[in-house]
């Protein structure tokens, strides 16, 4: 991978799978025989699969290896693995080539493998980068990452908030462009009484709408007519801020806890950097 002066990563082919063992869905889906293939569960958003695999697919070989209803292709003389080692051996750009049945009818597919593992994940790690960040009201919003969760160290995924964690173990998109907003902590102030304690809730509505990323959520603040904002949690819990408040105290609040800038640079427009 190396070879050209870039490291790019895994590819990945955005697919989740069901084995099928069990003699009743082998039926359903017309499978006979030892290696039955597995089913298609989810085809993750932006990834190389969507378009060309549809959910309910059974995938019956790739690279010309048959796969067994467990999920396993053989990959040395009377030696399985899982079929991932497949597409793993690839590398970004590659071709690959699968074989699935759909609706009783065998279809061959070649599928092209332009993206990173990384790419279709919903929280990823992100090294190269500064974290994604907003202020509003008091109230510190980031994105989700690998980075963060390790701020509870090595151990984070038994020391994290667990509603984190499960997010992180599930780790695939829904929709494209889709990352998990953070409410990370609260900045003290009148404009937020009551909700101090409040900290690593996951938000996933604003004004009633649901949000894919952090910008979504900065577009709506800022399109705002109303006189308050109303923050969603996962779990139906709100936080109302007012609107008027939020803007006479935002450059007092920075003031007070020494940052330069309400958001990260990536939450900047073009137009506030003079471009």
């Amino acid at each position: 991978d190396i070879s050209d002066g870039e490291y790019r990563g895994f590819p990945s082919l955005g697919i989740r799978t069901q084995n099928i063992e069990n003699e009743g869905l082998k039926k359903k889906y017309g499978l006979k025989g030892k290696n039955n293939g597995v089913l298609v569960t989810k085809v993750v958003p932006g990834s190389p699969a969507e378009g060309s695999i549809l959910v309910k697919d059974v995938l019956l070989s790739i690279e010309g290896k048959p796969v067994s209803g467990n999920g396993t292709v053989e990959f040395r003389p009377k030696e399985r693995t899982h079929y991932s080692y497949y597409i793993q051996n690839k590398q970004i750009d590659d071709n690959l080539e699968l074989e699935v049945l759909r609706n009783g009818e065998k279809i061959k597919l070649n599928v092209e493998l332009d993206t990173p593992i990384q790419d279709i994940q919903l929280v990823q790690i992100k090294n190269d980068v500064l974290p994604s960040y907003f202020i509003y009201g008091g109230l510190v919003f980031s994105t989700l990452t690998i980075n963060y969760l390790q701020e509870w160290g090595n151990q984070w995924h038994r020391k994290a908030p667990s509603e984190l964690v499960t997010v992180a173990k599930n780790n695939s998109k829904t929709k494209e462009g889709e990352e998990i907003v953070l409410l990370i902590r609260v900045l003290a102030s009148d404009v937020n009484l009551g909700y101090h304690e409040n900290e690593n809730l996951i938000i996933k509505k604003v004004n009633g709408i649901e949000i894919r990323n952090i910008k979504e959520l900065v577009e709506i603040i800022e399109t705002n007519t109303d006189n308050y904002v109303t923050f969603e949690d996962v779990n139906g819990n709100e936080i109302v801020i007012d609107k008027n408040k939020a803007e006479k105290t935002k450059q007092q609040l920075l003031r007070i806890y020494r940052i330069g800038s309400d958001r990260s640079e990536d939450l900047i427009k073009s137009e506030d950097l003079g471009a």
